[in-house]
């Protein structure tokens, strides 16, 4: 699960702290697209509906040099294009992985080629402690001692950029696109499963990213 995110990075910062490298292993930073509706601005605490920083693929190009990479402001809570309840829309921040294939929500997402990385400093997950009503609130991020050493992938406050599979779309409007997104989930790890049993997907490399978005 994954109710609530964190970056703190300016919009300047974000396309360093990525750390995506090409294929020869150099550094590369994306540059953001600026066709969106939405405009992303550091957010410490941010819910469904904060404009967060996702990655896409440039699918019109035959490369796998992370040049080919964009940035994209988008609403965190995926609105496809037809109509639906909007009560339902109130759940799209987050998907079950294991059900998106036969979600007639995300489908058409999954077979254009619309996979994304959301890009964040963490998210927070609340724990149920003794008492009524009471919950404890925890802060996750990558562990900067699982890297094999301090990178380009940090953000100013020492945290790295967390990158987590995803889904987007679009809509057009008169002047820009309402691009969208949601985060997928699956069953929790050893790491976080003494804290809630669903758990974003966290991808740890470049290799993970490229298979993640193309």
């Amino acid at each position: 699960m994954c109710g609530r995110l964190a970056c703190s990075l300016c919009p300047e910062g974000i396309p360093k702290a990525c750390g995506l490298s090409d294929r020869n292993g150099k550094q590369v930073e994306p540059k953001w697209k600026n066709d969106s509706q939405y405009e992303y601005k550091p957010f410490y605490n941010g819910p469904p509906t904060t404009t967060v920083p996702v990655l896409i693929y440039d699918s019109k190009r035959d490369s796998r040099e992370s040049q080919d990479y964009f940035l994209v402001a988008m609403k965190w809570g995926y609105t496809p294009n037809f109509t639906v309840n909007p009560q339902t829309l109130a759940h799209t921040h987050n998907a079950r992985v294991e059900n998106i294939v036969n979600s007639n929500m995300y489908r058409h997402s999954l077979i254009s080629n619309g996979r994304c990385v959301i890009v964040a400093e963490g998210f927070y997950e609340w724990q149920t402690t003794p008492g009524a009503g009471n919950k404890q609130p925890y802060f996750i991020y990558q562990n900067p001692e699982e890297k094999e050493s301090e990178s380009e992938d940090t953000g100013s406050n020492g945290k790295y950029l967390m990158k987590m599979a995803g889904l987007w779309t679009s809509r057009k409007t008169e002047n820009a696109l309402q691009y969208s997104c949601t985060i997928f989930t699956i069953e929790s790890d050893k790491s976080l499963s003494w804290l809630h049993h669903r758990m974003p997907i966290i991808l740890n490399n470049q290799d993970e990213i490229n298979v993640s978005v193309k």
